[in-house]
């Protein structure tokens, strides 16, 4: 019997659906990150590490590559702005994306688009960076409500980048304003 690439396709769509609510994938998010201050609140795994620094929370992988010592991780970075910043989504993108390329010298952005994060608009982007003894590749989501800026990054090594996406994505796709 054939299959027609259209059946494959179903399948393929229902497999993935149903791995993406299978207990194991729910069960890899059974921590809960809340920020009373920038009122938000993040799930991530029990087996990651999580490092807090002012306005900036990281959520560390265990999975670390022994040659470089790094790990992938999400943070997420909350501010308030000021009363003259601008509270355009678009300047604001733009905004985050020269400060990539300020940071990380020279990153070259592979995807943008605007989408929704659990009912607020976000811009999300994808870059890369090539830097002396590593490729890294990011993916940065920005989301603006009651002046308050959420930028929710996921930094891996080029190697890594996939194998930890689905985590990632889980990650900053729990997160909620909670105010």
């Amino acid at each position: 019997m054939r299959l027609s690439k259209k059946n494959v396709l179903v399948f393929v769509l229902l497999s993935l659906a149903a791995y993406m609510q299978s207990p194991v994938y729910a069960a890899a998010l059974s921590k809960n990150y809340v920020s009373a201050r920038y009122s938000y609140s993040i799930k991530f795994p029990a087996d990651y590490k999580i490092k807090i620094s002012g306005n900036k929370v990281i959520f560390v992988s265990p999975v670390e590559d022994k040659k470089l010592a790094f790990s992938p991780s999400v943070n997420v970075v909350s501010s308030e702005l000021d009363k003259n910043d601008t509270t355009d989504l678009d300047a604001l993108c733009e905004k985050a994306k020269n400060g990539i390329i300020k940071g990380w010298g020279n990153a070259e952005f592979i995807e943008q688009k605007k989408e929704k994060l659990n009912g607020f608009e976000v811009y999300r982007f994808v870059s890369t960076s090539k830097q002396q003894k590593a490729n890294f590749k990011l993916m940065q989501v920005l989301l603006l409500n009651n002046k308050k800026i959420y930028v929710l990054t996921y930094t891996a090594l080029e190697s890594q980048y996939n194998g930890q996406l689905g985590v990632a994505r889980a990650i900053i796709g729990s997160f909620k304003i909670t105010k």
